[in-house]
Parts: C-alpha cells; structure tokens; sequence
C-alpha cells in the first residue's frame, strides 16, 4: 500500500520538479529554502536533502556537497544517494555523481530510473564503454524498451576502439574540462553538456561541448586554459579522437 504524502515527502518532490526542470526562480528557491529551515528540528534529514538540491540549483557546489553529505551520515540509502547524484549532475560534476548513482543502483537494482541516470552520467563522464555494459543491465531488464542511448553508444566506442583510446583517456579529458570550470569561491559556470558525432571526407570524430554562464571572451580563456592543460596530459591519439570545448550557454 502507498505511504500517504508527508509534509517532507511533498518538499522533497517539490525541490526535484525545480531541479528537473532546472528552475532557478529566485522567490520559489528562497520558499523551499525556508521551508526546509523549518523542517531541521523535525526531520533534518528531508531539510538536509532539500537544502543540498536549492543549493546545486544556485550553482553552490560546496553547499551542495555538505549538504548531501549530512543527509547521508544520517541515512546512508537510495533516497540520499540518488538525490546527491542528481545535484552533482545538475552541476557538471559527471564523475562524482557517478559514485553516488551507482550506490543508488546497487541499492534497487531493478530500479529503472535510477539505471537511466548512471547511463547518462556514465556518459557525460566519457566513460562510454562502462556506459554501454549497464545499457546491457538495462535491456536484460527491460528487453521490450531496448535504451535509447545504445547505438549512439556503440558508434562512439568504435571510434575509440579504431584508434586505441580507453575509457580512462577519454574520461581524463572530461576531469580536465571539470578543472577549468572550477572557480574557488564562486558559483558553478556549468550550465548543460552534449555529445554528437562530426564527420568529415577523411575522418570521424567525438565532438563534446560544455556550455557555461560565460561571456564570449570569458569563454575563449576557458577553452585557452583547457587547451593548454591538455598538451601536457592527453596523448594525440585522444586529442584527434574526442574534441571538448566551452560555449557560452543559449540561455
């Protein structure tokens, strides 16, 4: 039988509708906000969640991690695993959400959702073939819904696979684009992600770009610095493979 709906139960799901939809309303943030303040005494842990996901939705990354992280000493299971990795991929933090998705994952196994999320951050962390074994998981599960994301899938590793490059290259270069984004003390630039393939007479490739809250010249120093961290670290092998660059965000 279903549980009736608690007070903390509706602010939590109203809190994830925002992230979702990735409303930044400021006078909607500060009513969830204030209404999770007053949860603290109560239930600290729905406050503790809530307060994590108003905080990745204002783009303050280290409010969101402590955030989470109380929830989670408090109650270490799917609803808090699922909800930090939500926060850290609503903020470009694709390797890190990974880690809590998978504990989510591992907790309801059967859950199909919460699979369809670590798919998609296993794939905006260029982790493309891990990607592909749990979209494996995913039709065993469900053989009459085949995921959408397998062929794409399957394309991108055969690109990586004629050339050589392994997950832990590609996922290097997603770590460095990570690093150029983080500015100490200020909200997160990271606004959405996307992966297509280009192609021309001669060649085929991965092209990755991350659009940030950014100016255009602002941009242009982020993909400077990106540029030059990657000579030092990334084999040209990678490099020909699998293009990442910022874009000042459309919206």
């Amino acid at each position: 039988m279903r549980q009736p709906e608690t007070a903390a139960s509706k602010l939590i799901d109203r809190a994830n509708l925002l992230l979702r939809e990735n409303d930044r309303n400021l006078f909607t943030l500060t009513s969830i906000k204030k209404d999770a303040q007053s949860l603290l005494k109560a239930d600290a842990f729905s406050a503790y969640l809530v307060l994590g996901i108003a905080a990745s939705l204002e783009r303050n990354i280290e409010a969101a991690r402590d955030y989470h992280a109380k929830a989670i000493k408090l109650c270490d299971n799917y609803i808090s695993n699922f909800n930090f990795g939500a926060s850290l991929d609503n903020l470009g933090e694709a390797s890190e959400a990974l880690v809590y998705y998978e504990k989510a994952v591992r907790l309801q196994p059967e859950n199909l959702g919460a699979l369809d999320k670590l798919v998609n951050s296993a794939m905006s962390a260029c982790r493309f073939r891990y990607a592909l074994s749990l979209i494996d998981t995913w039709d065993k599960l469900n053989p009459e819904h085949p995921h959408q994301a397998r062929s794409f899938a399957e394309r991108i590793i055969s690109i990586l696979e004629s050339r050589r490059v392994s997950d832990e290259e590609s996922a290097r270069m997603r770590m460095i684009a990570t690093t150029c984004m983080l500015e100490k003390e200020k909200p997160s630039s990271f606004e959405a992600s996307h992966i297509r393939i280009l192609e021309d007479e001669s060649a085929e490739w991965i092209d990755y770009f991350i659009e940030v809250n950014k100016n255009v010249t602002e941009v242009t120093d982020m993909n400077c610095n990106f540029a030059e961290a990657v000579a030092e670290d990334i084999e040209s092998k990678v490099l020909n493979s699998i293009v990442v660059r910022f874009l000042p965000a459309t919206n």
